[in-house]
């Protein structure tokens, strides 16, 4: 059953991103073709501009969520006096 699961995620994942690459706005390409060199420099700092914050706030819970299991796991897997039976 895990293995029809992940055939089928395999599969929507090779296909779904053809799709998505189809959104692309053609008025906007072909302006930006057209235009002269510095104001096609000037679209492109723009973009990057524009996706600098998400990839640091992406980056930043990215971090933030390692280090937080990282340090729940470690205590978790300590055992409590309780559990501790001096047997092994």
């Amino acid at each position: 059953m895990k293995l029809l699961q992940l055939w089928i995620v395999a599969i929507a994942l090779l296909i779904l991103p053809g799709h998505a690459l189809g959104q692309g706005c053609s008025m906007c390409k072909t302006s930006s073709e057209a235009a002269a060199a510095e104001q096609q420099r000037s679209l492109n700092h723009g973009i990057l501009i524009l996706a600098l914050p998400s990839v640091v706030i992406f980056a930043g819970l990215s971090i933030f969520a390692f280090r937080y299991r990282s340090r729940e796991s470690a205590s978790a897997s300590k055992p409590t006096q309780a559990e501790n039976t001096d047997l092994l």
